[in-house]
């Protein structure tokens, strides 16, 4: 059977992180007394500097940018398809498909 993982609030991890910063405990015996996983303070204070450091470097606003840039060139590009589709059926003569081939046998 395989075991689910357990996911933590935000909150939690920041309190967790605040109680290992100014209490004498290491961080082994912080974590036994939260019954976390062991080196799981570890994880979440590399995550918390790595996501300070995007926000000061404005990366993470540059990559939200940048993923909304591309969401929007995809909208683009599926409107433009559509009206190339579009204009091959307006601009063909009456009577006539898009190969040139006649709907009326005369």
């Amino acid at each position: 059977m395989t075991k689910q993982r357990k996911r933590y609030p935000k909150v939690f991890k920041q309190e967790a992180l605040q109680l290992w910063a100014t209490s004498e405990k290491s961080a082994a015996e912080i974590e036994q007394d939260l019954g976390i996983t062991n080196g799981l303070l570890y994880q979440w204070k590399k995550a918390s500097k790595k996501r300070a450091t995007a926000e000061t470097d404005g990366s993470a606003v540059e990559a939200a940018e940048l993923r909304r840039l591309r969401q929007e060139l995809t909208l683009v590009k599926q409107e433009r398809d559509i009206l190339k589709r579009s204009r091959s059926f307006v601009a063909s003569p009456p009577g006539t498909t898009q190969f040139g081939q006649s709907w009326f046998l005369f």
